[in-house]
Parts: C-alpha cells; structure tokens; sequence
C-alpha cells in the first residue's frame, strides 16, 4: 500500500509541474483600460483568463478580440460570449451582467481551450483598441 501511495505522489508531482501559469504583462490601452492576459498551460490545451482593469472613464459594453498563434478549441466559457470566426481569433463580448465597467474597477473573464501551443497573444484589443 505504501509503494501505491508514493506512486500516486510522483504522478500527482508530475501533473503539477507539467502545468505552467504565465501572465503577459498588463498593457495600458489609451482609454484607461488595462488588461491582464493570465494563463494556466498543460499537455494539450490551457486555461487562461483576462483581466480588464479600468482606470480610466467607464466602459458601458465591452468586446475584446484576440488571435491565437495556433490553431485552438476553445471549450468552456465563463463571464462572456466568445466566438471563433476562424481558429486562430477570438471575440469575447460581455454579458448582460457585466457590460458596465466602472472607474476604478476590474473585471475578469475566462476559458478553457485545445491547443498545440500556448504562447500568450500580443494582440488584444478593447473596442477596437489596442490593450
């Protein structure tokens, strides 16, 4: 029993440590919004949510728009509508809930998604604006 625990230890070890989490820098966008690209990579895919924080006047509706630099799958969705018209781009819109970003606030989105690579996009942009 004891060999059977140190196994599950090593596999359980190995897991962690072939899931990486990396953060793109924050870039500020010329309308006060700062947005923080998050993500959690593993064999095959990754986890990865965005953060927009608004120091700037509020934001009423909101659609941030991405490319991959591969092609992904992009397969649970929280706190947004996210569409792919093409494998490699993605549009996320807010909900109704949340199209309101108020000065001195911050929200955040996320997804799970199927990838071969997971480099982090350098691309984002909020309402047409570069973030």
């Amino acid at each position: 029993m004891n060999g059977a625990l140190v196994r599950l230890a090593a596999v359980t070890g190995a897991a962690v440590l072939a899931a990486t989490a990396l953060t793109a820098p924050a870039h500020a966008q010329g309308g006060g919004v700062d947005c923080a690209y998050l993500l959690t990579a593993y064999p095959g895919g990754f986890s990865a949510s965005v953060q927009l924080a608004n120091t700037g006047p509020a934001v009423n509706g909101w659609v941030l728009s991405w490319s991959f630099p591969a092609d992904t799958t992009i397969h649970g969705v929280w706190q947004s509508r996210i569409t792919q018209p093409d494998p490699r781009t993605a549009i996320a819109v807010n909900m109704p809930w949340n199209a309101r970003i108020p000065t001195g606030t911050t929200l955040g989105f996320g997804w799970t998604a199927a990838a071969p690579t997971t480099d982090i996009p350098t691309d984002l942009t909020l309402n047409g604006v570069p973030c």
